[in-house]
């Protein structure tokens, strides 16, 4: 059974990471300053509550002492205990500037340097350290908070080298916006009334921060990748926990280089998904098409559904119809938010600035697009945003000289499904009927079972075939072939395909019936519940973008 230490365990990511590795059959040390708030956590099964204050070295020993001596050992120390500090640096005293690196950082350090004798003399053991997106990016008023999140990703990136030969791993776990009460007794905000040059960006970022929360992911999300980081046994460093940080940290990419990041919802299986929806947003933005670089999005259902479907995916034809006024929309918004920003930067009206080609100009000024995403990212976004007249489009329906993932896919930087590598995983081949309709009547994996690599052979849940598990694709592969079913075709189709061929060709060939009736339209409208044309938004509104 495994030991895991983790610091600031009495609410938020600390205690939903305790009760994790809890269910997982893990001892688990819960440390906090005051051990009285942690009754959730008392009751359960191999949980030590104990007090530790990252800023007390005696406790902290005590606590690494008590815990090794109650379970034998630490495998994992997860140091969670921190807080953030926000607000003009000018409003901060010294005391509350130290006690925010004391905490986040010097208490980090302290922790680790207290478990490091007892992993060495095991040559081995995992530290995994609660940094930030905050610890990639930056926003105003965050001096302090993001200063010592920059300093846990660089101190964790060299103990990641410091340690590996010692057979202890360091990761590094970087959460977006979390459901925590982190803004409450964990938020140490300084405002200094006599600094009024600092109320408008005050201002600005309480309006972005209320929006970055509105959708936090809930502790238990970062939790899971906190199992995920304690049983790596790669040498992966991150890991990032919610969506919202990768693209916090795709906006800043874009911030940096230039370019514009666009999340491809659809997948693309080759019939240029990435390219057309990246067109959109060129064209909105009136920019080149070469200008845009494109990702895939991430597994989330509720961002990132087909509205047709219902769920994320592509087929059908879709791709396109779906996201074309969705797509379009999102960035005439951000084409509006960017000119507002620089016309309030440059004190001029937002009908004087245009946008084209990631420069922003007019009035006498010009500056590029990435001087302005930080401001615009503040504003509210438009509700309805113009969209171009086609007459104006300069991208959609022109020829273009390549498709965006060409490259990647010459170069072999392209990511494939085939490419992805997890532990313990396991590839699932599928033996299907050879006749639509036919259904399993029984197998036998007797000669799949000596193939290597085979893990276990099962019915579909419609029994329309086998799904054969193993631990590769060639292992999956042979084990199906190996794989002896007798199939019930009682309820199949009988035809062949060259039978199907013949009597379409047959009634291609013959005079064709029709069938009319006449009927009083407007009556038949009103006969039913909802008028027709009462749905028509509805349809309409399926690939509309929703802000």
């Amino acid at each position: 059974m495994k030991t895991i230490l983790i610091t600031g365990a009495s609410s938020g990511i600390g205690r939903a990471t305790a009760k994790r590795f809890q269910a997982e059959g893990w001892t688990v040390i819960a440390t906090m300053r005051d051990p009285s708030t942690a009754a959730e956590l008392d009751g359960l099964e191999n949980v030590l509550v104990t007090r530790l204050d990252v800023t007390d070295a005696g406790s902290i020993s005590d606590a690494v002492a008590g815990g090794i001596s109650r379970f034998g050992k630490i495998d994992v120390l997860l140091n969670n205990a921190g807080y953030g500090a926000y607000g003009a640096l000018e409003a901060f005293s010294t005391e509350r500037i130290r006690r925010q690196f004391d905490t986040n950082v010097i208490g980090l350090l302290e922790v680790t340097k207290a478990v490091l004798p007892h992993m060495r003399a095991n040559r081995s053991g995992t530290i995994v350290n609660i940094s930030s997106i905050g610890g990639q990016i930056t926003f105003p008023l965050g001096t302090l908070y993001h200063g010592t999140k920059f300093a846990v990703e660089g101190l964790s990136e060299a103990l990641h080298y410091e340690l590996e030969p010692l057979g202890i791993r360091v990761r590094i776990v970087e959460p977006g916006m979390i459901k925590t009460d982190f803004g409450g007794r964990s938020f140490d905000f300084a405002m200094d009334e006599s600094l009024s040059d600092y109320a408008p960006t005050a201002e600005a970022m309480g309006r972005l921060f209320g929006k970055l929360a509105s959708d936090p992911s809930a502790p238990e999300v970062v939790a899971g990748v906190i199992w995920d980081a304690a049983n790596e046994t790669g040498d992966r460093l991150r890991f990032r926990a919610g969506p919202d940080a990768d693209r916090l940290l795709g906006d800043r990419k874009a911030q940096d280089d230039g370019t514009i990041a666009a999340i491809i919802k659809h997948f693309e299986g080759g019939q240029g998904t990435a390219t057309g929806l990246s067109a959109l947003i060129a064209e909105e933005l009136n920019m080149s098409l070469q200008d845009i670089r494109f990702e895939m999005a991430p597994a989330d259902n509720a961002r990132y559904a087909n509205l047709f479907f219902g769920s994320q995916g592509t087929g059908g034809s879709t791709a396109m119809a779906n996201s074309f006024m969705q797509y379009g929309t999102a960035a005439a918004a951000a084409r509006e938010m960017l000119i507002g920003a620089a016309a309030e930067a440059w004190g001029v009206r937002p009908s004087n600035p245009i946008l084209r080609d990631g420069i922003i100009s007019g009035a006498g000024h010009s500056a590029g697009i990435g001087d302005f995403v930080a401001a615009a990212a503040t504003r509210d976004v438009p509700a309805e945003p113009r969209l171009k007249d086609p007459s104006e489009w300069r991208v959609i329906g022109v020829d273009q000289k390549g498709r965006l993932d060409t490259p990647a896919k010459i170069d072999g930087s392209a990511q494939f499904s085939m490419d992805v590598q997890l532990d313990n995983q396991m590839v699932v081949a599928i033996r299907r009927a050879p006749r639509l309709g036919g259904t399993v009547a029984t197998f036998d994996d007797s000669a799949a079972r000596i193939i290597p690599g085979f893990i276990m052979a099962i019915e579909m849940p419609n029994n329309r075939g086998v799904m054969v598990y193993a631990e590769t694709t060639w292992a999956a592969f042979q084990a199906r072939d190996a794989l002896e079913v007798s199939w019930d075709f009682s309820a199949a189709e009988s035809r062949s395909s060259d039978a199907l061929k013949a009597e379409l060709f047959e009634m291609v060939r013959t005079t064709p019936e029709y069938q009319a009736s006449e009927t009083d339209l407007a009556n038949a409208i009103l006969a039913i519940g909802q008028p027709i044309p009462a749905a028509l938004p509805m349809v309409r509104s399926g690939i509309r973008f929703s802000g």
